[in-house]
């Protein structure tokens, strides 16, 4: 079984695998994911910062993923992000307060003002 993180797989068969995992970053998560191959999974992860996010992720590759990210801070936004590598990513955000949120790593940016943006990780982000 193959996991992003740290992290304690169960594995029924070389197709068949269930993980769990935890972030420990600036940023951190729990993930409950299926493997149905070894480079097709689904996970749910929760992360737990200064905002709250959820996050369904379709992993084609090890490297490859796709989310959709529901977040619940000063400002609510929905974010859907593309992942080339583990940590490299595109995110679309939509929020109550701000229209769009591009970042290019894996971050959870939030604009308290049209001029200001706030990431958790060093990441380049554009508000809108």
């Amino acid at each position: 079984c193959w996991c992003f993180t740290i992290s304690t797989c169960w594995c029924f068969s070389i197709s068949s695998c269930w993980c769990t995992c935890w972030c420990f970053a600036i940023s951190t998560c729990w993930c409950s994911c299926w493997c149905f191959t070894i480079s097709t999974c689904w996970c749910s992860c929760w992360y737990f910062t200064i905002s709250t996010c959820w996050c369904s992720c379709w992993c084609f590759t090890i490297s490859t993923c796709w989310c959709s990210c529901w977040c619940f801070a000063i400002s609510t936004c929905w974010c859907t992000c593309w992942c080339f590598t583990i940590s490299t990513c595109w995110c679309s955000c939509w929020c109550f307060t701000i229209s769009t949120i591009w970042c290019f790593t894996i971050s959870t940016c939030w604009c308290f003002t049209i001029s200001t943006i706030w990431c958790f990780t060093i990441s380049t982000c554009w508000c809108f």
